[in-house]
């Protein structure tokens, strides 16, 4: 897990998860997270306690339904930005 772009998305939903302080919402397009150890971070919080077992709630308990989506970005090469700017109103719908 390193230079990948990442998502959380519910296995039965197909919903990808927006997260709003200690509770995940899901929505169609969810949050991006850039780099492995952003989302590391994102699932390590601590987000409540647990008085019967006597230990932190980690944000990851939360997304016990989800699966981790994960891209790739490849370089496509550099372009002008006026050839650039050109292409896209030539093709755009």
């Amino acid at each position: 897990m390193s230079g990948g772009v990442y998502q959380l998305e519910n296995k039965k939903t197909r919903l990808r998860a927006l997260p709003s302080g200690t509770r995940p919402s899901f929505s169609k397009n969810g949050k991006l997270w850039v780099g492995g150890k952003n989302i590391m971070a994102h699932l390590k919080q601590r987000v409540g306690w647990n008085p019967i077992e006597m230990r932190p709630v980690l944000m990851y308990e939360l997304y016990k339904d989800c699966d981790i989506i994960e891209y790739h970005l490849d370089y496509a090469g550099a372009k002008n930005i006026e050839a650039f700017m050109e292409e896209y109103e030539k093709n755009k719908v």
